[in-house]
């Protein structure tokens, strides 16, 4: 069984078959432009034939990763949930039974490589990221024998100018970081609106004075252009 075999198992996210449907045969492919910026990780005469999928889940990759590593005929045997069964003491929990994910995720024979996508300039949830980068090298400890990793963070620049790496508390292994820092692509959006993701419309409940706020009877839709408040206000409705 191959990576890619294993990996495709697991794959029923709905969106997933969504945009595969809607897109079409080519939607297998990545774009030429997207997998040139891989250059160094995927080899060139794999880069036509990898694999893709989004919002993978990290339980999936998991069992995907234990199929790669011993065989399908494992598929319905009884497997320790932690990291070690020979190890006393709390360990890390290899399958949570939650829904956390990889925004996408690229195989290409051995070669696995997550992306963590951000566009909104709200920042990053640092905490979020720790979680993952941690849980990810835990899979790596139990399963990554035989495949080389490679993570990768997806932002505009002007967010990545605002990443703060001292808030990275996870260690440092060369498959997520490249050097002191983790690896970079820029995440573009391709001229619909002319604009950035800073440059899009908002939308949030308010109250009376248009101030922000969740239980507020009113919503208001902002343009990010405007420096002004009230320039700012593109409509004022009540929310109920």
């Amino acid at each position: 069984m191959t990576l890619v075999e294993a990996l495709r198992m697991f794959n029923r996210k709905e969106r997933y078959w969504l945009i595969r449907n809607a897109l079409g045969e080519d939607s297998k492919k990545l774009d030429p432009t997207f997998r040139n910026s891989l250059n160094g990780v995927l080899p060139i005469e794999e880069r036509e034939n990898v694999w893709w999928a989004m919002d993978y889940h990290l339980d999936w990759l998991v069992g995907a990763l234990h199929l790669f590593s011993n065989g399908e005929g494992t598929a319905y045997k009884r497997q320790y949930y932690r990291t070690s069964e020979l190890v006393e003491g709390p360990q890390e929990e290899l399958v949570k039974g939650n829904q956390e994910d990889v925004d996408f995720i690229i195989a290409s024979s051995n070669t696995l490589i997550f992306i963590e996508a951000k566009g909104d300039a709200a920042g990053w949830d640092y905490q979020q990221l720790n979680r993952k980068i941690h849980r990810l090298q835990n899979i790596e400890e139990k399963y990554f024998n035989g495949v080389e990793p490679f993570f990768f963070l997806m932002a505009p620049k002007a967010l990545q100018n605002k990443f703060n790496m001292d808030k990275i508390t996870s260690p440092s292994p060369n498959w997520i970081f490249d050097g002191d820092k983790l690896r970079w692509l820029d995440l573009q959006i391709k001229n619909e609106l002319e604009t950035n993701f800073e440059d899009f419309h908002r939308v949030g409940r308010c109250n009376e004075d248009d101030d922000p706020c969740k239980t507020g009877k009113f919503f208001l839709v902002k343009n990010p252009k405007s420096s002004n408040k009230n320039n700012g206000r593109v409509a004022k409705v009540q929310g109920r």
